[in-house]
């Protein structure tokens, strides 16, 4: 139930229903909209439809769900981010390394937000993805980023896809924004122990010089 009045201007409404996706779930009907929202449903409808209409959202009989527009955005948003362009490359050889999945993820408020996703049959099955969020504290890269000791390593088990347990590193963005980097596996192949994280570290600081080496690129001749 909501404890916040509902949106009054038409920008806030249109904000709170594209917000409303992100619950994590990927379709949902004009009543739930409107009961996530506090925004009664004539007006949830009208709003709903033009979005329809922009391509914003679309429709599956009476469900919506994120539509081409807002896909193409985010994903330009991504392509545009400086620091995916820096760790794209550097995300993909971690896993080529290691053969595990990899997440790429920032801090964003309370929760990580995941940037990138890399790796075979496991990503799959897990529910984290681009896009998505994930308490800070329930997370390996939250945590990593949220510990006093910014070269550390986060470990975390979880029951995610039958089990799986993930390794950490935070990655040194000058303060621009806290970003982090781990893999993730079954037990049997990624181990709590210095050896199975140092690939970990050692991608975060690729990604940091690799930041680094953009903004000399960017910086002003003197």
């Amino acid at each position: 139930m909501r404890s916040a009045p509902p949106p009054s201007t038409l920008l806030d409404r249109v904000a709170a229903m594209l917000g409303a996706f992100d619950t994590g779930r990927g379709q949902m009907t004009l009543a739930e909209l409107a009961a996530h929202t506090g925004i009664p449903r004539t007006s949830s409808y009208r709003i709903l439809e033009r979005l329809v209409a922009m391509k914003w959202l679309q429709r599956h009989g009476s469900a919506y769900e994120l539509g081409p527009r807002l896909m193409e955005l985010g994903s330009l948003a991504l392509q545009r981010n400086s620091l995916s362009v820096a760790a794209t490359p550097i995300v993909h050889w971690l896993h080529r390394t290691t053969g595990h999945v990899v997440f790429l993820g920032v801090l964003d408020g309370p929760d990580v937000l995941y940037l990138e996703r890399v790796g075979g049959s496991l990503a799959q099955q897990l529910p984290s993805r681009p896009g998505s969020r994930q308490p800070a504290h329930r997370s390996a890269i939250g945590r990593s980023l949220l510990a006093s000791d910014a070269q550390g390593l986060a470990f975390e088990s979880s029951g995610e896809g039958g089990g799986i347990n993930i390794i950490a590193a935070p990655i040194d963005t000058r303060g621009e924004l806290r970003a982090g980097i781990s893999i993730c596996g079954r037990p049997s192949r990624v181990q709590f122990s210095q050896a199975h994280g140092a690939p970990v570290r050692q991608a975060a600081g690729a990604i940091f010089r690799a930041l680094e080496q953009a903004r000399r690129a960017r910086a002003p001749f003197r």
